[in-house]
């Protein structure tokens, strides 16, 4: 968070450091993508469907073999579902700022809130603390604890954003920027503390399960 943070006053967002378009479109002086580079996106996204489908079968066909590893296994399965989730929210949920005329910059707080991000980041603040409890309950059999792992690790990792919504606050007003961040923060540590909470009230949680 306080590497993030830093970008505020360096006025650059972190991601720009390690995307690989914006390096190479940066070192080539390339403004828009050419059909080259189109035509690379479509490869890139077949091997990934591709690798993607040898992993559903690999996992499914494991058995109890390879138990130990299975944790990692459900986290790289439900990864591309986490951070599909949080471009489809970004897209369509968040403001957009550089199609808003320069004349009626000034919009409500409810229009020009990044709605997308904010549901991304309480969804995963969900994800993790339901899985918590899961993993902690005397039932939960080993392999029911890898997929509560995998879910923590593939899906509430991809799914929240702390570069995001870093950036974000950078961009807007000063005040908006503190009621978006508080209460983003708020809100998170509220659903930790209530699903967490009622679990170490109630003394129903225990040790972690194993994975094996």
């Amino acid at each position: 968070m306080t590497r993030n943070l830093q970008e505020r006053f360096h006025r650059s967002h972190p991601r720009n450091l390690v995307d690989p378009a914006v390096v190479i479109n940066s070192l080539l002086g390339r403004t828009a993508e050419t059909p080259w580079e189109v035509s690379i996106d479509y490869i890139v996204m077949t091997i990934a469907i591709i690798v993607y489908t040898i992993l559903i079968v690999a996992v499914f066909l494991s058995g109890q073999k390879y138990q130990s590893w299975r944790q990692i296994s459900y986290a790289l399965l439900m990864a591309p579902i986490g951070a599909g989730l949080r471009y489809y929210l970004s897209k369509h949920w968040n403001w957009k700022q550089d199609v808003i005329p320069s004349d009626v910059r000034i919009l409500p707080f409810r229009l020009t809130h990044p709605w997308g991000t904010f549901t991304a980041n309480i969804l995963g603040c969900i994800t993790l603390s339901l899985c918590y409890i899961g993993q902690r309950l005397q039932v939960t059999p080993p392999d029911r604890c890898s997929q509560l792992q995998g879910l923590e690790d593939g899906l509430a990792a991809c799914l929240s954003t702390l570069s995001t919504w870093i950036a974000e606050m950078q961009e807007m007003p000063f005040m908006q920027a503190i009621v978006y961040g508080g209460g983003s923060m708020a809100l998170g540590h509220s659903i930790v503390l209530l699903i967490v909470g009622t679990g170490l009230w109630t003394g129903s949680l225990g040790a972690r399960c194993d994975f094996v």
